[in-house]
C-alpha cells in the first residue's frame, strides 16, 4: 500500500513472512503485503571491472576465475566462487566502458536485442571497434576462443571488449525475489531462510548463495 517505515531486521518465519523490530515490538509482514526491504549499509564501489549480464535482467561484479564446457567460474564480491551457466547469462563485459564509447555502444546494443542462434563478440578500442557474430567455444581468464566464419580462432582478453550471448541461450522466468548488493550487483532468487544476520537464497543463476545483513 506504499507504507514504508525504519525497523530493525531479525529473521524470515519461513518462506511467508518476515520479522522486524520497530520501536521496541515486534512486527511479522507478509511476503504477499511487502514490496521492498532496505539495509542501511554504505554502498561499496565495486573493485572488479568485469561485468555478468544475467538472463533475469541483473547483473554481478566479479573477477573471471575459469571456465568449463558449460559455465563460467567467477569470483564474486562476497568472496566467494559461483559456478554461472551459460544459460543463465545474457553477456560478459570484460573491462569498464570509460573511453571505449564505441564498442559498449555496440555491446549494449547487442545486449538489448539478443540475436537467435549467434553469439556476438565484441573487440575493445576507441576506433576500428569490430563485432562478430558466431559461437563462443572458450572464455578464461586471460584467453578464449571464438567460432567465426566456421573456424575457431583464439583471441586475448586484453583485445575483448566482451561477448553477447545468442536469445534463448538465457531464458528464464522472472523470480520471485531481487537482491542488491553493495558492490552495484544485482540478481533473481527467492529466499529460502533467514537470521538476524544472513539471508539465504537459491539465485536465479542456480546457486545457493548466504548473503550477510551487513
Amino acid at each position: 500500500d506504499g507504507t514504508s517505515f525504519d525497523a530493525a531486521w531479525t529473521e524470515c518465519k519461513g518462506k511467508d513472512s518476515i520479522r522486524l523490530q520497530k520501536d521496541g515490538s515486534p512486527v511479522n509482514i507478509s511476503m504477499d503485503d511487502l514490496s521492498s526491504v532496505r539495509f542501511s549499509n554504505p554502498t561499496v564501489p565495486a573493485a572488479a571491472a568485469t561485468v555478468f549480464a544475467l538472463a533475469d535482467g541483473g547483473h554481478l561484479f566479479g573477477e573471471l576465475v575459469g571456465s568449463s564446457e558449460d559455465a563460467l567460474a567467477v569470483k564474486s564480491f562476497l568472496g566467494t566462487e559461483w559456478s554461472l551457466r551459460f544459460s543463465t547469462l545474457a553477456g560478459v563485459r570484460l573491462i569498464a566502458p570509460d573511453g571505449m564509447e564505441r564498442s559498449n555502444e555496440l555491446y549494449e546494443s547487442a545486449l538489448a536485442a539478443r540475436l537467435p542462434g549467434q553469439d556476438m563478440l565484441i573487440t575493445r578500442g576507441p576506433d576500428d571497434v569490430k563485432s562478430l557474430r558466431g559461437r563462443l567455444e572458450n572464455l578464461g581468464p586471460v584467453s578464449g576462443s571464438f567460432v567465426y566464419a566456421d573456424k575457431a580462432r583464439t583471441f586475448q582478453n586484453e583485445k575483448i571488449f566482451g561477448v553477447v550471448f545468442a536469445a534463448g541461450a538465457g531464458h528464464e522466468q522472472a523470480p520471485p525475489a531481487l537482491f542488491e548488493l553493495v558492490d552495484g550487483s544485482t540478481f533473481g532468487g527467492s529466499i529460502e531462510s533467514a537470521d538476524e544476520g544472513h539471508i539465504r537464497a537459491v539465485a536465479s543463476f542456480g546457486i545457493d548463495v548466504d548473503l550477510p545483513v551487513e
